[in-house]
C-alpha cells in the first residue's frame, strides 16, 4: 500500500495545479499530520468534498463512489468491530483485502487496520453524508439479512448454480443444483422460513403482497469482492410460494474462446463462422447448457475489433460487457424483442445479439438483418444442428433467405467433468465423486456453400456439404483428452 505521505504529496500538488491552493498554503501545512489534512483543507481553506473528492482521482487502492454504488456484506462485523470503525465503514472481507468507505482517505484507522491484519485496504471515498447512509443502513440490518447472506455464500462456496426453496405443508426445503445435480441441504421451519422468504421478496424487488402470481426478480450480491447478480423467481404452489435463486458468478466469465472447452477442430470453426460479415449464427440447447455463457464470450471476442458497432436485445440483461450497448426487454411496458430489434436497426449496429429467438417474427426478422448486412448472434431451445434446422423450417421462413443467410450453428449440452486432482480416484475436492464441475459438449455446422432450404433432404445435402463437426467427435476428443469419462459423459 502506498504510504500515507506520498499521497498526501499528491493531493497538495493535485490541488495547486488546479488553481484551488496556492504554493504558499502547501508550505503551511509541511508539519500537518495526514488523518488532519482533510479538516484543515476543509475548515480552514474553505473547499468543499467536490474539490477534494477530484483531487483524490488517481491514488491508489481508492475508488471514488456513492452510497448506493456499495454492496455491503455483513459478515465483516464478525471480524472487525464497530469500535475499529469510528469514521470507517467495513465494505467486505476477502482473501485479499478489506475495503472500507471512508470520507477521510488518510484516515489513522485505516493504517491500523493494515498494522492488524497485514492486508492491503482498498479504500471507497464517499462524501460525509454517504458515510453517514451506510452507517445508517447499517442499524437496520438484521440477522435475518446474515442468514439470507450466509446461504448465497455457502451455495457460491460449493459451485452451486441454484437455490431452490420448496414450500411445503409444514416446513420449506433447502436445495442446491450442483453440477447439474439437486442436493438436499436443510429444512427451515417456523419463523426462519417466513422471514427468508420474506427477505429474498424485499431484496428481490418482488412485490410482497403479490402471493398468487410469479414473479421475477434481482438481488445484487458480493461474494469475496466480487458482484454477484442473483436473479430471483418465485412460483405460486399448493402450500405458498416456490422460490429459485439463479447464481451469476461475472468473476467467473469468460472472456476468450479458448475458455470455453473448445477441442482444436471446434475452435476452427467457430474462428470461421464469426469471420463472417453478416449473417445469422445460432447457439442452441437445453435450458442451463451454457448457451448465454457461449453468446457472450462471442462477444466479447467481437468487441476487440473497435470499429463495430455492437448491440444486444435481452431478457433480461444477464452480465453487464464493457465497450457494447445492451438494452434489456420489458413485455409489461409494450417493449418487446420485435419492437427492440425494429429499434435496434435505425441504430446502425454491425453486429446484433439476441437473447432468444422464440416466434416466428422475430425469426423473420432477424434473418432480413443477417441478409441486410448485421451479423446476427442469437439462441434457440433446440438439441442438435439438424433439430435446429427443422424448428427454423417450423417458422415459415423464405427458404432462399434463410438458406443465404445461416452461416452456422453450435449446439452444446453440459455432462460432468472428470476431476483433475484425483482423476476420478475420488478426493475431498470432489467430495469422492471423481468428478468436479461440468464442460459442454459441442456440435457445430459451418456454412461456406449456402442452399435454399425447402426440404428435409435440403438440410441433410446443406450438412454433408459444409463442415459438420457432430456430438460424437467432440465426446471422443475429450475423452481422449482426459476430461470426460467414457461411462459418464452422458452425465
Amino acid at each position: 500500500m502506498i504510504t500515507i505521505t506520498s499521497e498526501t504529496t499528491q493531493l497538495l500538488t493535485q490541488l495547486v495545479e488546479v488553481g484551488v491552493l496556492s504554493v504558499d498554503a502547501v508550505g503551511s501545512l509541511h508539519h500537518t499530520e495526514p488523518h488532519q489534512l482533510f479538516a484543515i483543507l476543509k475548515h480552514r481553506f474553505m473547499l468543499n468534498d467536490a474539490q477534494l473528492i477530484d483531487a483524490c482521482q488517481g491514488l491508489a487502492n481508492l475508488s471514488i463512489k456513492t452510497a448506493s454504488d456499495l454492496v455491503i456484506d455483513p459478515t465483516v462485523w464478525s471480524k472487525i468491530s464497530k469500535e475499529q470503525c469510528a469514521g470507517l465503514f467495513p465494505i467486505y472481507w476477502d482473501n485479499t483485502e478489506i475495503a472500507v468507505a471512508t470520507d477521510n482517505p488518510f484516515h489513522d484507522g485505516i493504517i491500523q487496520l493494515h498494522t492488524q491484519w497485514q492486508r492491503p485496504i482498498h479504500r471507497f471515498l464517499v462524501t460525509p453524508a454517504d458515510l453517514q447512509k451506510l452507517w445508517s443502513r447499517s442499524t437496520s440490518t438484521n440477522e435475518p439479512l446474515t442468514a439470507l447472506h450466509h446461504m448465497i455464500n455457502h451455495a457460491l462456496s460449493v459451485s452451486a448454480s441454484d437455490i431452490h426453496l420448496y414450500k411445503q405443508e409444514l416446513d420449506t426445503v433447502m436445495m442446491l443444483r450442483i453440477d447439474g445435480k439437486l442436493v438436499h441441504q436443510q429444512t427451515l421451519t417456523g419463523q426462519d422460513e417466513r422471514q427468508l422468504a420474506s427477505l429474498i421478496k424485499f431484496h428481490g424487488e418482488l412485490d410482497i403482497s403479490k402471493i398468487n402470481q410469479p414473479q421475477d426478480g434481482r438481488i445484487r450480491h458480493l461474494w469475496q469482492g466480487v458482484s454477484v447478480d442473483v436473479r430471483v423467481s418465485s412460483l405460486p404452489s399448493a402450500y405458498g410460494e416456490d422460490y429459485v435463486l439463479r447464481l451469476f458468478n461475472t468473476h467467473h466469465k469468460r472472456d476468450r474462446l479458448e475458455d470455453l472447452s473448445f477441442t482444436e477442430s471446434a475452435l476452427s470453426l467457430v474462428s470461421q463462422m464469426i469471420s463472417h460479415r453478416h449473417g445469422l449464427i445460432l447457439v442452441t440447447g437445453p435450458t442451463g447448457s451454457g448457451k448465454t455463457t457461449t453468446l457472450y464470450t462471442l462477444l466479447n471476442h467481437l468487441k476487440k475489433d473497435k470499429t463495430k458497432s455492437i448491440i444486444t436485445l435481452e431478457d433480461p440483461i444477464e452480465n453487464i460487457l464493457t465497450g457494447i450497448r445492451q438494452s434489456q426487454i420489458n413485455p409489461g411496458a409494450g417493449y418487446t424483442f420485435i419492437q427492440g430489434l425494429r429499434a435496434i436497426l435505425r441504430q446502425d449496429p454491425d453486429i446484433i445479439m439476441i437473447g432468444e429467438i422464440r416466434d416466428a417474427e422475430t425469426a423473420k426478422i432477424a434473418l432480413e438483418a443477417a441478409y441486410t448486412g448485421h451479423l446476427v448472434l442469437s439462441t434457440l431451445h433446440t438439441a442438435n444442428c439438424e433439430s435446429t434446422l427443422l424448428r427454423l423450417q417450423s417458422f415459415d421462413l423464405d427458404p432462399f433467405l434463410l438458406g443465404h443467410s445461416l452461416k452456422g450453428v453450435i449446439s452444446q449440452f453440459l455432462t460432468p467433468q472428470r476431476c483433475a486432482k484425483c482423476n476420478q480416484a475420488g478426493c475431498a475436492d470432489c467430495h469422492d465423486s471423481g468428478f468436479k464441475g461440468r464442460i459442454a459438449i459441442h456440435e457445430m455446422l459451418s456454412i461456406q456453400t449456402p442452399l435454399a432450404l425447402k426440404t428435409q433432404d435440403d438440410f441433410k445435402t446443406l450438412m454433408s456439404q459444409n463442415q459438420y463437426y457432430p456430438f460424437y467427435q467432440d465426446i471422443n476428443q475429450k475423452i481422449n483428452d482426459g476430461k470426460v469419462s467414457r461411462d459418464k459423459w452422458a452425465g
